[in-house]
């Protein structure tokens, strides 16, 4: 049950957070087909909400090198990163990707909060034991900001996760909540009671001590200019705490911001085109035509790092 000072907190949180992410409507979101490869589509109950997500592959389900889980970031679901999902698949994996409670095609009044994902996913790999095309393939998973502090919990030994990649990824709840604020002991602890009254124990789940004791490998991925999730916050501070595990690298993007898989072009397009001209900005023009070929041109650097990352046994 909620204290009443967790109602400022939650009011908070939903002021910051949108209720529901069904996306930009002036943008498309291309399914991953539409990158030439075949999906077919799955969904499973979170609680009373049903999940809708896509199994996606080049050819088909047998064989594939493994399963890669990708976890999707805010505003919309798994569609805004069809380019990536389809990219990955090409290589030869089965990629499994859902929206989350509140997103895109799942149900859900709206996101409720920054932490349900962490419930979706404890329901999400109980119906990936009973996928017949799951069984016995090596599991990795990754995801971007919000999903790449998903992809984090995925380091529980009960989901036998091989490797994780965190691109742009916070390493809590409470510390995306306060690290733009005043982050004290007094604030950690309302907001760190707030989220376990609301979620349960797993609404704290900690990113960072997880990478701390972890024997699983994870990469971490950051643009150097990221200020969404800020990089001197979180990777630079995980540079800082964890790297004396073996098991945790790091990769830093020179001149690229919160999509550090965008290349040089796709990075100066969106900076100039969508965002200074085409999407926010008063009166804009909702027929305006994007180049979603120069928008979804990808950084050679970060994804030959995500192949080979997962390649390595």
């Amino acid at each position: 049950m909620l204290l009443p000072t967790d109602l400022i907190l939650e009011k908070a949180f939903r002021s910051s957070f949108p209720i529901r992410h069904d996306g930009t409507p002036y943008l498309r979101y291309p399914s991953p087909t539409s990158h030439g490869v075949k999906e077919e589509k799955f969904s499973f109950l979170s609680g009373k909400y049903r999940l809708y997500g896509s199994k996606v592959f080049l050819t088909d389900k047998k064989n594939v090198k493994g399963l890669v889980i990708f976890c999707h970031g805010a505003t919309a679901g798994r569609d805004a990163y069809g380019h990536l999902i389809a990219s990955i698949a090409k290589q030869g994996y089965l990629v499994y990707a859902f929206d989350y409670t509140g997103c895109m095609q799942s149900g859900g009044l709206d996101c409720n909060g920054m932490a349900q994902p962490l419930i979706d996913l404890e329901y999400f790999f109980a119906f990936l034991e009973k996928q017949e095309d799951a069984k016995g393939l090596r599991r990795m998973a990754i995801g971007h900001s919000w999903g790449g502090y998903i992809s984090l919990a995925c380091l529980k030994e009960k989901y036998n996760v091989e490797r994780v990649i965190n691109m742009s990824g916070f390493s809590s709840v409470v510390d995306m909540a306060v690290f733009s604020t005043k982050d004290n002991r007094l604030t950690r602890k309302m907001v760190r009671g707030y989220l376990k009254r609301k979620y349960g124990k797993i609404g704290i789940y900690d990113g960072l001590e997880a990478m701390r004791k972890t024997d699983k490998e994870v990469l971490v991925i950051f643009g150097e200019n990221d200020r969404t999730v800020d990089v001197d916050y979180f990777f630079h501070r995980y540079q800082k705490e964890v790297s004396s595990n073996p098991h945790i690298h790091f990769l830093e993007v020179k001149d690229r911001g919160h999509q550090p898989y965008w290349s040089a072009k796709a990075q100066r397009y969106y900076n100039e085109v969508v965002r200074g001209g085409v999407l926010f900005k008063d009166g804009i023009d909702p027929d305006a035509e994007i180049d979603y070929k120069v928008l979804f041109d990808s950084e050679p650097l970060v994804m030959n790092a995500i192949f080979d990352f997962f390649e390595n046994k």
